[in-house]
């Protein structure tokens, strides 16, 4: 049997032994098991298994099915890179908390774009960071490319970049002032391109 489907099925497993044992919290425990298969298994989801989202009659990805993905993703490279990994959830956001064998372990944000910059908030610059968090960007569009950078860095970015645009345009947005909207794009994070040493992981 293949990992992941041995994984998944390991999953589904303890999901049925709690559901045993607790009825009224095992629901979340299934349906997280089965959004696994749904992610890794089946790159686009049969029609009746959408969820957070999904238009059933297209097949269209739903955001937090692409961010599900793109986690997914992630997973597999810092396993392949001999890291151990996990889902945590941070209030509505699900992270990654990493241990990579050789310090303390690192939670991780993964931004994933299918085309165009990543997306983003000025409000993300209005902290300073941790220097035990970091943000990892992917790029969905073709085969998966990776850049890593610590939070601290990537919000001080934040918080320069719309600070320099305010400059060039009077202190105003070009439309709408109470727009919140930041774009980070691929030269913005290209100096961490594949920077898995920061998280402790090899490199190649």
């Amino acid at each position: 049997m293949k990992p992941v489907r041995r994984f998944v099925a390991e999953a589904m497993r303890l999901s049925e032994l709690r559901a045993r044992q607790r009825p009224d919290s095992s629901r979340e425990v299934g349906f997280r098991a089965l959004r696994v298969t749904v992610v890794i298994d089946l790159p686009m989801p049969r029609e009746g298994l959408g969820h957070g989202g999904t238009t059933m009659a297209t097949g269209a990805r739903s955001t937090a099915e692409v961010a599900a993905d793109a986690r997914a993703i992630v997973m597999r490279e810092i396993e392949r890179r001999g890291g151990r990994v996990m889902e945590v959830q941070d209030g509505r956001r699900w992270e990654l908390l990493v241990d990579s064998g050789t310090g303390g372990p690192s939670r991780v944000r993964v931004v994933s774009r299918r085309r165009g910059d990543w997306q983003s908030s000025i409000r993300e610059g209005e902290c300073p960071g941790a220097d035990w968090r970091y943000w990892v960007f992917v790029d969905l569009a073709h085969e998966p490319r990776f850049w890593v950078l610590p939070e601290p860095e990537v919000v001080t970015g934040i918080r320069e970049r719309h600070r320099d645009y305010l400059a060039r345009n009077e202190g105003r947005r070009a439309r709408n002032d109470a727009s919140v909207h930041c774009a980070i794009r691929t030269v913005d994070v290209a100096h961490g391109a594949d920077r898995w040493d920061l998280l402790g992981l090899p490199c190649s």
